[in-house]
């Protein structure tokens, strides 16, 4: 029972470590700036490889994310000038 309780302790101490740190990661660079982080966090022993390990992970789907997402925005833009090229113009 004691050995379960340390687990769960740890896991939650892993948990609040990560609290405070929510950046806005939905530009490139902002993802590039946090992956610099953990990875310097990781190398000087601040956070641990589990933690790491699960975040980087975490980044690779969200650098996903906000390259389809801006994919998206500039496929509705020249969407929206090609329609503005298609309609007839009045003389």
């Amino acid at each position: 029972m004691r050995e379960a309780r340390a687990r769960g302790g740890a896991a939650a101490s892993r948990l609040r470590s990560l609290e405070g740190r929510r950046a806005r990661l939905d530009t490139p660079a902002a993802l590039v700036k946090f992956t610099s982080k953990v990875i310097q966090d990781t190398l000087d022993e601040t956070t641990p490889f589990v933690v790491a390990r699960t975040v980087l992970y975490g980044i690779s789907i969200q650098r996903q994310l906000v390259e389809s997402t801006d994919l998206e925005r500039r496929i509705e833009a020249l969407e929206q000038r090609l329609a503005a090229d298609i309609r007839p113009r009045r003389a």
